[in-house]
């Protein structure tokens, strides 16, 4: 299962489509805690973050890769991304551990690769 943390329909539209041709179980939670919450009962393969996500705190990106952690068995691949000006949130989860850390727009030209 791949977990996407977004509020944003444009984009989550976009990955959506291309996880349905791959034939990827893609499930789009609004929050960290509903995140978090499904975590316990299902296996992540990896996790996407919009690290605009409106509520998102920075605090909460510096912790999430450790959260996840604690509720999976192993270390869950987080992919974040957010538009190439918000160079805070971008090195929030850059130092907190998240696998890569790419723009938005990378994210919407190259969503299969970073699904897969």
């Amino acid at each position: 299962m791949i977990y996407y943390l977004t509020k944003d329909l444009m984009m989550a539209s976009n990955v959506q489509a291309v996880a349905r041709r791959s034939q990827l179980d893609l499930k789009i939670v609004p929050s960290v805690a509903k995140l978090l919450e499904l975590a316990k009962t299902t296996a992540a393969s990896r996790v996407l973050v919009d690290l605009q996500t409106p509520g998102l705190a920075v605090e909460a990106i510096a912790t999430l890769a450790d959260q996840l952690t604690a509720v999976q068995d192993d270390c869950v691949p987080i992919i974040g991304y957010a538009q190439h000006v918000h160079v805070d949130l971008m090195q929030a989860a850059s130092d907190s551990g998240f696998a890569s850390v790419v723009t938005r727009g990378q994210m919407h030209h190259n969503a299969a690769e970073f699904l897969e």
